[in-house]
């Protein structure tokens, strides 16, 4: 069984950030596509690609905006990407960052894949989007063309033009006259979305000011265990886990959030011999934890932030989890 599309939900925050800035009610939008304001602090959480979607959807509907993939893509840029882009950024050459980024893409997202296609003079980077990706599949599809375009510049320098650019779009952009699309060539109707370069410049070493100090060997280790599951229980796990941000997920919650009604979800989780009970007690078992080991955050923030009515409950949950107290499981002997 196939597991839930999941993206992270860092890839959001420009289009929030753009949103904010014309004036509209960004916050409206992610309540209507049931995405907890409270994620947006936790970039690297996982969201199902349904749910973004649906965001960038109602919010281009709300504001008329037809391209709105096109104007906040213009504000993306590898840091973007969070752990992902980090490591990224931690490459030699054009060459290396470019198979490190097909490589390292299912640990980013399971919603689409990324990769290169060969040809004489050029090679096209590539990415298509999970096909039961419906809600929002354009603006995002733009949105990963404009993603593309701008790592590509931090490399290659502003002025860098593709020598073709493609998007499987009905129609060309209407946003074309903004600054970053001056020149580009766009080819409508393709069945993904690519960007074709000069095979002569992928020896092109990576500016300076990309490169970090820091050891990328924990980030790497942390991309890949918070990476999207590839199992349709523990994708629904990990959807609940970021829901919880926002107290309590109700599994009609979670089922809109991934885009299936109760009973199939329910159907479907049987058939992967889980139960959703069972999912959100294990999530919030692993965010007490979390929690515990900061000894600023009260016992009674915690039992309200995982969506207990009160510190009784959450205490008698923690029990039957540990066998012991909150407290004690704090400051054990």
């Amino acid at each position: 069984m196939k597991a839930i599309p999941l993206v992270r939900i860092g890839i959001l925050l420009p289009a929030v950030a753009f949103l904010e800035a014309i004036g509209a009610r960004a916050d409206r939008f992610l309540l209507d596509a049931g995405i907890p304001p409270a994620a947006l602090k936790q970039r690297e959480a996982l969201l199902p690609l349904h749910q973004t979607g649906r965001f960038l959807e109602s919010a281009a509907r709300a504001e008329g905006i037809e391209d709105l993939g096109i104007l906040v893509g213009q504000h993306l840029s590898i840091e973007s990407l969070g752990n992902y882009g980090e490591v990224l950024r931690g490459s030699l050459t054009l060459r290396e960052l470019l198979h490190t980024a097909v490589a390292l893409h299912p640990l980013y997202a399971s919603g689409g894949r990324v990769w290169l296609a060969h040809e004489s003079d050029r090679v096209w980077l590539r990415h298509a989007h999970d096909r039961r990706f419906e809600d929002g599949r354009a603006i995002s599809e733009q949105m990963t063309l404009m993603l593309l375009l701008q790592i590509l510049r931090g490399v290659l320098g502003p002025a860098w033009r593709p020598l073709e650019t493609q998007l499987p779009a009905s129609r060309a952009p209407s946003a074309v006259e903004i600054d970053a699309l001056a020149g580009v060539p766009i080819k409508i109707g393709a069945a993904s979305t690519g960007i074709a370069i000069e095979r002569s410049l992928l020896t092109r070493p990576l500016p300076p000011r990309w490169r970090t100090r820091a050891p990328l060997d924990p980030v790497k280790r942390e991309l890949a265990r918070s990476a999207p599951a590839d199992d349709f229980a523990r994708s629904v796990q990990q959807t609940i886990g970021t829901l919880l941000l926002d107290g309590y997920p109700r599994i009609e919650h979670t089922a809109q959030a991934v885009g299936l009604s109760v009973r199939t979800l329910q159907r479907r989780l049987s058939e992967s011999r889980a139960s959703y009970s069972r999912l959100v007690e294990q999530e919030r078992f692993a965010h007490a934890v979390v929690l515990l080991e900061d000894p600023t955050v009260r016992i009674t923030e915690i039992a309200l932030e995982l969506g207990y009515s009160d510190v009784a409950n959450f205490s008698h949950a923690f029990r039957r989890w540990t066998g012991a107290a909150p407290r004690q499981f704090r400051r054990p002997g």
